[in-house]
Order: structure tokens, then sequence, then C-alpha cells
């Protein structure tokens, strides 16, 4: 079983939410912890972006489990220009953790933090 947290645009409800219905698969609620950006720059300039950090505040989203991603990844991952693919642990809503993909902001594209 493969998984990916998703935090922006992916997200059920959201603008490009149809990307991975057509996979199939599970959502959970959960988050990472992080800072979030509401845009990036580059390829993921106007989209929202996430950089890992263990001291920061929570990212909300949803994991998606899918025995399909794997012959999903490589269409994500052009899909997901300007990002890096990372695993990260991910605390569910049930208080599981969980290892799961992430697409993290490139760090050029990256805004300089206030």
């Amino acid at each position: 079983m493969e998984r990916l947290f998703v935090y922006g645009t992916l997200r059920p409800g959201h603008s490009n939410a149809h990307i991975l219905d057509r996979v199939g698969g599970n959502w959970q609620a959960g988050f990472v912890s992080g800072i979030f950006y509401p845009q990036g720059c580059g390829a993921a300039a106007g989209f929202p972006g996430l950089v890992l950090d263990s001291r920061g505040p929570r990212v909300e989203g949803y994991v998606f489990s899918s025995d399909n991603l794997l012959s999903y990844w490589p269409m994500l991952d052009e899909f997901e220009d300007g990002y890096d693919r990372l695993r990260t642990e991910v605390i569910l809503e049930n208080g599981d953790t969980v290892t799961a993909y992430v697409y993290q902001l490139q760090p050029q594209c990256t805004p300089p933090r206030a």
C-alpha cells in the first residue's frame, strides 16, 4: 500500500482532487509538522506549498492510500513540478502514525520567511 499526504489542491473538494479520484483509494484526515506557504514560486507559483519542520505548527491534510499509486508516481511527480516527493511521518486523526510521501516545496521555490 502506497500513501500520499496532501494539503493543497489535491485534497477532496479542491480544484485538483479529480487527479487522485481516478487513482482510486481511501482518505484519512491527518497532519504533519511544518511551515505552510499559500504560494510557491516557479512551477509552484500560485499553489500552496509546505516545508517539513518537526518544530513547526500542524499542517492539516489527508493521507490518500492506494495500491494503485505506484504506477501513478511518474505522472504525479511531473504534475508536482517545483516540489520534491519525500517520505514523512503523518499523525492521523485517530492518533496513529503512518509513513507517507508528501510533496515539499523545492528550496528555490520557498518564499522567504517574515
